[in-house]
């Protein structure tokens, strides 16, 4: 996060047409922004948008630190979630189209679980999405050690498919499958 938080004596140089009123609120964001209370600095920001459209230079000014609130909220949420909670969030956005979004989402999970085979498995599916086989192949690969179901799994779904095209990767599939296929009658 190499945001840069603005400094107390920065002001202004736009000049509200209407009122000194924006200026009060966006200095209020500006200190509350300096102080880390970013959900409340975000809260007037979002407010200035809405309530001054016309005022053209304090809504660039207003978007920046806007996006330093967002940047500062989405990552301390981020970092409040347990293992269950970045799970679902990671299937969330495989399910919205957003691979990277999943990807975030489920290393958390695999740092904390590395045998986690349905995280590891979404770990293969959003890479595959996102058109890195290599890391997607090896997700997999870790995904069926640890549950040979999801080589069915993966043999069936669609977002895999263009990644077993590829009939070197669907060889590397079929042994680990017959591997953990041995591994799992022994048991």
């Amino acid at each position: 996060m190499n945001s840069k938080t603005p400094q107390a004596s920065e002001s202004p140089t736009f000049q509200a047409r209407s009122s000194s009123e924006p200026i009060t609120r966006y200095e209020e964001g500006l200190r509350l922004l300096q102080e880390r209370q970013f959900k409340q600095a975000s809260e007037i920001f979002n407010e200035l948008l809405a309530n001054y459209p016309d005022e053209k230079e304090l809504n660039e000014r207003v978007r920046v630190h806007l996006a330093v609130c967002d940047r500062h909220l989405h990552r301390a949420s981020f970092e409040e979630l347990n293992k269950e909670e970045h799970l679902f969030a990671g299937t969330l956005a495989l399910n919205a189209g957003e691979p990277v979004t999943a990807i975030e989402h489920l290393h958390s999970v695999v740092a904390e679980d590395n045998t986690n085979d349905s995280a590891l498995y979404m770990l293969a599916v959003a890479h595959a999405l996102n058109n890195d086989a290599e890391n997607a192949l090896g997700y997999l690969q870790q995904a069926v050690r640890f549950n040979p179901e999801n080589r069915l799994l993966a043999l069936q779904d669609e977002d895999l498919e263009s990644l077993l095209k590829d009939e070197s990767n669907r060889v590397v599939l079929d042994e680990i499958g017959s591997t953990a296929d041995v591994r799992q009658s022994e048991t």
